[in-house]
Formats: C-alpha cells, structure tokens, sequence
C-alpha cells in the first residue's frame, strides 16, 4: 500500500462518539482512528469522548475498546502508539435524552480545549439509531 505523503495532519480536535458502547466504535471507528494516529494523520492532541447509557469507566471503557480492537485493527495494538492514543479517551454515562449529560458533556468538552489547544475543534458522530438524531441534536443545541 502506497502511503499519501502530502497528506495535512489533521488540527487537535475532541471526537465525541455518541453510542459509544456499540459494535460500530470497537470493532471500526476506534481501530481507524488509532491507525489515523500510527500513520500520522491524527493530531497528538486529539482527545475522543464517549457518549452512551451503559454504567462504564473510563478504565473499563478504555479495556473493552483494547479488546476489540485488538482484534479488528490492521495494525497491533500492544506497544506502539496504543497507550499514547488510548489515555485521551474518556467516557461519559449518560441518556440521550437527559440535558444534566450534555451540560456535563459541554464542561468536559471546555476543560480539554483549555488542556490540549483544541480551540473549539469538536466532531460529533451519532453511532447510534436515527430515531436518536433529534433527541441528541436538540440537547447538544441547548447545552451550547
């Protein structure tokens, strides 16, 4: 595989991943993101934010998503650039529907842009159902 050597490195950013304890996160979104990162296409600085209603930490969060992965990267995910990658994601318990989550999720979201330089950078992706859509665009609008 030929590598695009001209390729921009993305700016610091925060991905927020709302149903993030779904199939779509471990076995494809987590696994493209870190290689992104091996390959030197995502920022150092980028920081991911899970979004879901499972009672989980961050460390278990953080295992399962090692789990996975391993098992679904093209690339290993022992030693490398895994523990680098993996200590700027976080989780965050919450409905889709209730606003305390966004209000927290917003906070969180101010505190890594003053810690990383992200600058407001944020992309949200709704690995959830479309009936969801609304309920998580709404409450994202009102939380700010």
């Amino acid at each position: 595989m030929q590598r695009n050597t001209t390729a921009r490195i993305s700016d610091p950013c925060t991905i927020v991943i709302f149903g993030a304890t779904g199939d779509l996160t471990r076995r494809k979104l987590v696994p493209a993101l870190y290689n992104l990162r091996r390959e030197g296409l995502l920022h150092a600085n980028t920081t991911i934010l899970g979004f879901a209603r499972r009672d989980w930490s961050d460390e278990y969060f953080r295992t399962l998503l090692f789990d996975e992965g391993s098992k679904h990267s093209r690339a290993s995910l022992d030693g490398g650039d895994w523990p680098g990658f993996i200590s700027r994601v976080s989780y965050i318990r919450s409905t889709f529907e209730d606003a305390e989550g966004y209000t927290a999720l917003a906070e969180r979201l101010d505190a890594i842009d003053a810690e990383q330089g992200t600058s407001g950078n944020r992309l949200f992706y709704l690995a959830t159902p479309p009936e969801s859509y609304e309920d998580i665009i709404n409450n994202l609008g009102a939380a700010g």
